[in-house]
């Protein structure tokens, strides 16, 4: 399985006539407080599920600009991401910048998932993925 994801800047007015359009199908709360990490070759991140509490290393290997990125995921329930963060910074990693994203996933069918997204640093955006099989 792959993930084809598009992400994309909106308005404030489009991201409210957006939650009206998808209010029929079924959401998920899934804010979260990330950790970003300077890091070369991609991405590196902490996030902390709000909703869950479930504490989320991803790696996301590639080029960001080009947006071809391999990305990793490992979900932990047992460490907070206090344990993670000290993890990282005992590996050298430093810490970037805190991003809290207030979030909500809509699921539109098997497979296709749209979120709308609100943070400072970007304000309101959304994303749309799909997990694509491969072979």
């Amino acid at each position: 399985m792959i993930e084809v994801e598009l992400r994309g800047k909106i308005s404030l007015e489009t991201f409210n006539t957006l939650r009206k359009v998808l209010a029929k199908y079924p959401t998920e709360r899934d804010d979260k407080k990330t950790v970003f990490y300077d890091f070369t070759n991609g991405i590196l991140k902490i996030s902390e599920n709000c909703v869950d509490g479930a504490t989320i290393l991803s790696l996301k290997l590639g080029n960001e600009i080009e947006q071809n990125l391999n990305e990793f995921e490992v979900r932990f329930q047992n460490y907070s991401m206090q344990h993670l963060r000290a993890i990282l910074s005992n590996l050298g990693y430093k810490e970037r910048t805190t991003v809290d994203q207030l979030r909500t996933n809509y699921k539109l069918e098997d497979g296709i998932a749209l979120s709308l997204k609100f943070t400072e640093d970007w304000g309101y955006h959304f994303e749309i993925e799909e997990l694509v099989k491969i072979g």
